[in-house]
């Protein structure tokens, strides 16, 4: 259900097509998964 809502919201009010929003949805799921792989920065 929270990826159909996500997806929603980011259709209608963040300006991008349904893969668009999938694809952010995917990207960060996987970073929330792996939170030290998304890490680029330097302590």
């Amino acid at each position: 259900m929270i990826p159909a809502v996500v997806e929603y919201l980011s259709v209608e009010y963040g300006g991008q097509d349904r893969a668009a929003a999938h694809a952010d949805y995917e990207k960060a799921m996987a970073a929330l998964k792996n939170p030290a792989a998304g890490d680029t920065s330097k302590k």
